[in-house]
């Protein structure tokens, strides 16, 4: 195998060049913009945490009231810097643009090391320093953009780890993916998915055990969590209280429609008036069994909208409001060329491993979220890892598809 060519400094400045001036751009834009959306949920709470009315839904002269509505990881990061900063969220978003510029360093590294190129490393990150997606994220009061970075976290170590096998990695990558999952709890099992990915190099007996370690670490990171649940609700929450919701949101109880909150005009306004008299647990209970109500009663409807939420979830395509904005069309073609140009870098990986990891990844990506109201957003913080190998196509398209040694 050819040594890697070093990259000029001057790229690794123009790198950094890319990734901060669209971040700071967005950060300056976004002054004084109003909360919206999932946003609200997420600022509310964190707000109830740092006054010490604990991790309470509830706001003004409303009674507060325990939730489990949202993981704690996120919430206790804005809550945080409520406490430092008051209501101003931009020094909680300068600080994920901080995390994201790790993010970056660890997709670069990443990328390097399954292709021992430094030109794929250098254009995975201009492909993640300029996706507007991610740029965005990081003036949201959202959770993507930690996300990303416990994931890039926890396929780096997991990576060390079946390279070196050293344990330690395998619990430190452990630990960042429970406090991934302590935000998106459906993620939790991308651990023994990794395992198996990993069988080739593994074997069965270490991937067996690597499983174990993993999901025992992962379920001690959640614990507190947990128990605290346990104790507030009398209930068995491992995650979140809205599972059940989202469920019922993305299974076409509503003529069809899925739809993203109880405020979508699909939704009748007696269902409205209904969830109101429930507690949070009863309302996640009742939506559970709607959910499989609607799903028994029209199965071949709610198979056609899973697989309709696959572009969705993708490509940010197939939506049932008209026809797709300009935006929507350039997200869904650039995450086309993706993906079209990530198989092609695939067949050149050195580390044969990684295509299987990120492939394996991918459809568990999209198995855990096709239950739920499926968005590009969701998708995002798993697919930076398929820019380190649609780099490397891009490296193979320009080279004229020269064996995996041209690296």
């Amino acid at each position: 195998m050819a040594k890697s060519r070093a990259i000029p400094r001057a790229l690794w400045v123009a790198l950094a060049i890319l990734f901060l001036a669209p971040r700071l751009t967005a950060l300056v834009l976004q002054l004084g913009r109003p909360l919206a959306g999932d946003e609200l949920s997420y600022n509310q709470i964190a707000r109830n945490v740092s006054a010490g009315h604990g991790f309470a839904a509830g706001e003004g002269s409303e009674i507060r009231v325990p939730t489990a509505a949202r993981g704690p990881s996120y919430v206790l990061l804005v809550a945080s810097f409520d406490a430092l900063f008051g209501a101003d969220r931009s020094p909680l978003f300068a600080f994920q643009i901080l995390l994201d510029a790790v993010s970056l360093l660890l997709l670069v590294r990443l990328a390097h090391r399954w292709f021992r190129s430094w030109w794929v490393a250098w254009l995975a990150g201009v492909l993640y320093a300029t996706y507007p997606p991610i740029i965005l994220n990081t003036v949201f009061v959202l959770t993507e953009t930690m996300t990303q970075l416990t994931i890039l976290i926890w396929v780096t170590l997991f990576v060390e780890y079946y390279e070196r096998g050293r344990m330690r990695d395998l619990v430190f990558a452990s630990i960042a993916l429970g406090v991934c999952a302590l935000g998106k709890p459906h993620l939790a099992l991308f651990g023994p998915v990794a395992c198996l990915a990993a069988l080739p190099r593994l074997q069965l007996a270490a991937a067996a055990r690597a499983t174990v370690v993993v999901t025992a670490v992962v379920c001690l990171t959640m614990s507190p969590w947990i128990v605290r649940n346990a104790v507030v609700f009398h209930a068995f929450v491992p995650g979140v209280s809205i599972g059940g919701m989202g469920v019922l949101f993305g299974s076409g109880a509503f003529n069809g429609h899925t739809v993203g909150a109880l405020d979508h005009p699909a939704v009748p306004d007696s269902i409205r008036s209904l969830v109101a008299t429930m507690d949070e647990i009863e309302a996640n209970r009742w939506a559970g069994r709607e959910a499989m109500r609607a799903i028994r009663e029209h199965p071949g409807r709610y198979a056609k909208l899973s697989i309709l939420k696959v572009p969705r979830l993708w490509l940010n395509l197939g939506f049932d409001e008209g026809r797709p904005s300009r935006a929507s069309l350039f997200i869904a073609a650039f995450n086309l060329l993706v993906l079209g140009l990530a198989f092609v870098g695939a067949r050149v990986a050195v580390d044969k491993v990684a295509p299987r990891l990120v492939g394996f990844g991918a459809v568990y990506w999209t198995i855990v979220h096709i239950p739920f109201f499926a968005n590009v957003r969701y998708a995002v913080p798993f697919l930076v890892l398929g820019f380190a190998f649609t780099a490397a196509g891009i490296v193979e398209s320009t080279r004229g598809f020269r064996r995996p040694q041209s690296l």
